[in-house]
């Protein structure tokens, strides 16, 4: 269980008796893991994504003091909007190591900011949304230079929203806890390829 210990009426409201609990780690019922990113980390060198661009915007909203999603990859370029669902103060504080840190302030339900939080460099891990009113909100934000990337749900499967030209490829997990794992996989003209990662 989250400690929700600022402004508890506000944060409960949404969640009843039972406070939220970590989405750290979240196992399905079908014993796979929620919040992996998966992506090409080799292979992708000879190409160029310059014309390829993500334009629809990725929405992080707050909703009884916890970020929603928990991960949601994006890719260089692409809009990021964060929005309050709360009626109560929050800080949304962007921190990263290779796209800046930044900080807004919204205090009702209804904001949104759509233009503030901008990357332009490649980051897995390092780049998070925190608030400092409520020391445990978060949320992570990989961001990616290629449009190969994909993000496990309910199910715990993934897949890219575009097709790998053929070729040899390395697939790299990532997971805010447990870590990346990484497997070489080879894809031939009009062939599907199924992989699976263990932690």
């Amino acid at each position: 269980k989250l400690n929700i210990n600022k402004d508890v009426a506000g944060c409960m409201a949404e969640h009843g008796k039972t406070p939220p609990l970590s989405e750290t780690v979240i196992v399905n019922d079908n014993k796979t893991l929620r919040n992996v990113v998966v992506y090409v980390s080799k292979g992708l060198a000879k190409y160029s994504f310059k014309k390829v661009k993500k334009t629809e915007p990725v929405v992080f909203d707050q909703v009884g003091c916890v970020y929603v999603p928990h991960v949601q990859a994006v890719m260089v370029g692409q809009p990021i909007h964060v929005k309050s669902s709360d009626d109560l103060a929050h800080n949304v504080h962007w921190k990263s190591k290779k796209n800046g840190d930044k900080n807004i302030s919204q205090s009702k339900a209804g904001a949104i900011d759509k233009k503030t939080f901008v990357v332009r460099r490649e980051e897995i891990g390092t780049a998070i949304f925190q608030c400092d009113i409520h020391g445990w909100m978060n949320a992570f934000v990989p961001v990616f230079k290629h449009p190969f990337f994909a993000t496990t749900g309910k199910d715990g499967k993934f897949a890219f929203d575009m097709k790998l030209p053929a070729g040899k490829y390395t697939l790299t997990a990532w997971h805010e806890k447990f870590g990346k794992k990484s497997v070489k996989v080879e894809v031939k003209d009009g062939e599907a390829k199924s992989v699976v990662f263990t932690y």
